[in-house]
C-alpha cells in the first residue's frame, strides 16, 4: 500500500498569496473581461491585486507597506512611482494639447 500527500505550492515571488474563497460573489467577476494577468483589485487604492487566468481569479496578492500595484512591471512599486486608478491602465488625458 503506497500513501500519497499532496500539499499546495507556495508563491514566494509575491509579497502575500492568499487562495479565493470560492462564494466570494464579489471576487468571481473580477476577471470576466480581462486577460490573463495581474490586475489590480478594484476598490483597494491598487493595494491589492488579482492573477487572473482565462477569465477566472486563481488568488490575490497585497503588496507590502509604501508599496503599490504596478500594471507597467506586473507587480508592486513605490507609490510615488505608481498612477494608481484601480484598473490598471493610465488615467485618461485631460486634453492640454491645441484644437482650436
Amino acid at each position: 500500500t503506497t500513501t500519497t500527500t499532496t500539499t499546495a505550492a507556495t508563491n514566494t515571488n509575491n509579497p502575500s498569496n492568499t487562495n479565493i474563497n470560492p462564494y466570494n460573489d464579489a471576487l468571481l467577476t473580477v476577471c470576466a473581461d480581462k486577460p490573463t494577468g495581474l490586475h489590480p483589485l478594484p476598490t483597494t487604492m491598487c493595494k491589492e491585486y488579482v492573477s487572473c487566468v482565462n477569465g477566472e481569479v486563481v488568488s490575490t496578492q497585497q503588496c507590502a507597506d509604501f508599496l503599490i500595484f504596478d500594471s507597467t512591471i506586473q507587480g508592486c512599486n513605490w507609490e510615488n512611482l505608481v498612477e494608481c486608478n484601480d484598473t490598471g491602465l493610465p488615467p485618461p488625458s485631460t486634453g492640454g494639447g491645441g484644437g482650436g
